[in-house]
């Protein structure tokens, strides 16, 4: 019944028992049964599947101009809690040099920065040039 969206008052009250109860047989069946991984999943598809159909009926409040800032703060969590079903919040991305050892760092000796910045703001100039340049191009 609770994959099926029942809450634990209305198992209670299906078999007659206390709201308490329910959830405390809900549990102990679930702790006793060794997690099927493609329950896992369909458990997972689930729960997204309800916290999209959640976030898509405070959505258009969120996004309203002026938003309805208790439906962003809504929104916001919702998306929160998609980021941690789906793993997402416990992403790190790491960098490592070559053969995933240390990454090499070559020192600049203080009377090279003034050439250094140099040729780093040359750089940047020719990068925004090229940018200005595409939108010259893109705007005729």
């Amino acid at each position: 019944m609770r994959r099926a969206g029942f809450s634990f008052r209305d198992i209670g009250e299906r078999l007659d028992i206390t709201r308490q109860a329910a959830a405390q047989m809900v549990n102990r069946c679930l702790s006793e049964l060794a997690p099927d991984p493609q329950q896992v999943v369909e458990l997972r598809e689930m729960q997204r599947s309800r916290l999209e159909r959640l976030l898509l009926a405070v959505w258009p409040q969120a996004i309203a101009n002026p938003p309805d800032l208790d439906a962003h703060d809504r929104a916001h969590k919702l998306i929160q809690t998609m980021i941690r079903l789906d793993g997402l919040s416990t992403y790190r991305f790491e960098q490592s040099g070559p053969g995933g050892g240390p990454i090499p760092v070559q020192m600049v000796p203080a009377e090279d920065h003034a050439e250094l910045l140099r040729m780093i703001e040359a750089e940047l100039v020719r990068r925004e040039a090229i940018e200005v340049g595409e939108v010259r191009q893109l705007g005729g």
